[in-house]
């Protein structure tokens, strides 16, 4: 890589850095949204957990763009075609998840041991969006690693590859604590990845 290619690699190492740290940030204020449901108000739990899935929409997109600008770069539409259908897909998993949450919000676990009723209902309705979900979730990192895999491929760094897989590990194991967990600091991983891209030296065409 000569001097020219590492300062156009800069640009988009900054960008996909910056997309990182705030998806990171919406993560962050996604378990304070949570912790406020469980110990202070409903209503200020939601706002919070909405702004919050803004946040990491909002990241999404800014390393949507590092990721289109790193692919013209390289020289490999695919790059940006497989991280473009990434986003789509975890958007639509975000919005599911947040509707998922509002009605498993709304049953009265107390009403529904005893009389059953409406909370048997929202139950009911709930599944099948938290499994629906979960399965685009999972889809998505699939997209994730292939767009990721080829910028490691082509660059040499492998903590794409790592960050990629990271994801799809917490994206399968989200079903439990330990999953959640993983897929709200891997952004973590992700905007070192992007820190140190510039770092490698030999492009493959």
């Amino acid at each position: 890589m000569d001097k020219l290619s590492k300062t156009s690699l800069y640009e988009a190492s900054i960008t996909g850095v910056i997309g990182s740290s705030t998806s990171f940030a919406g993560s962050i204020l996604f378990i304070i949204g949570l912790t406020i449901g469980l110990f202070v108000k409903r209503i200020i739990a939601g706002y919070t957990i909405l702004f919050s899935v803004m946040l990491i929409i909002v990241g999404l997109m800014i390393t949507y763009i590092a990721v289109s600008n790193l692919s013209k770069r390289i020289g490999n539409d695919l790059i940006r075609k497989f991280y473009l259908r990434y986003v789509a897909l975890r958007i639509i998993a975000l919005i599911l998840f947040i509707a998922f949450l509002y009605i498993v919000s709304r049953i009265n676990i107390v009403e529904l041991l005893e009389k059953g009723g409406t909370g048997i209902l929202l139950l009911v309705i709930s599944l099948p969006i938290g499994i629906v979900s979960y399965a685009i979730t999972i889809i998505s990192m699939v997209e994730l690693r292939n767009s990721y895999d080829l910028i490691k491929s082509t660059t040499g760094n492998e903590l794409f590859s790592i960050t990629a897989l990271t994801y799809s590990i917490g994206a399968v194991l989200q079903i439990i604590i330990i999953g959640f967990i993983i897929l709200l600091i891997t952004p973590i991983l992700e905007a070192v990845s992007w820190k140190t891209l510039c770092e490698y030296s030999s492009i493959k065409q």
